[in-house]
C-alpha cells in the first residue's frame, strides 16, 4: 500500500513538472511572438514615416524656385511638420500603413509573425 502511495506521489511529480515545463515553453513561445508583433508593427510605423518623409523631399524639389542654390538653403531647412501632402498620396500612405498593420496582425494570429 506504502509502495502504490509512494508510485503515485511520484508519478504526480514527474506529470506536474511536465506541465510546468510545457507551460513555461509556451509562455517563452507567447512572450518571442508579442515581441515579434511590436517588432512588425513598429517596423510599419517607421516605414510609413520614412515614405512621409520621402513624399515631402520630393514635394520640396518639384516647388523650387530661383537659383540652385536658394533650392539647397530651403530644402535643407525643410521641415516634414510643414508638409502638407495631397489628400491622394496621404490615402495611398495611409493605405499602405493599414495594409502593413493588417499583415502583422494576420501573421500573429496565426503565430508566424516573421522576425525582422
Amino acid at each position: 500500500m506504502l509502495m502504490l502511495r509512494l508510485l503515485g506521489t511520484t508519478v504526480a511529480i514527474i506529470l506536474f513538472a511536465s506541465t510546468a515545463s510545457a507551460l513555461a515553453q509556451q509562455q517563452h513561445g507567447d512572450e518571442k511572438l508579442q515581441g515579434r508583433y511590436r517588432l512588425c508593427m513598429d517596423k510599419a510605423a517607421a516605414d510609413f514615416l520614412e515614405e512621409f518623409k520621402s513624399s515631402c523631399d520630393v514635394l520640396c524639389i518639384r516647388q523650387r524656385h530661383g537659383n540652385e542654390d536658394d533650392y539647397r538653403a530651403r530644402h535643407t531647412k525643410w521641415n516634414t511638420a510643414n508638409c502638407t501632402l495631397s489628400a491622394a498620396e496621404t490615402d495611398r500612405q495611409e493605405l499602405h500603413l493599414e495594409r502593413a498593420r493588417d499583415r502583422c496582425l494576420n501573421e500573429f494570429k496565426a503565430g508566424i509573425t516573421a522576425p525582422p
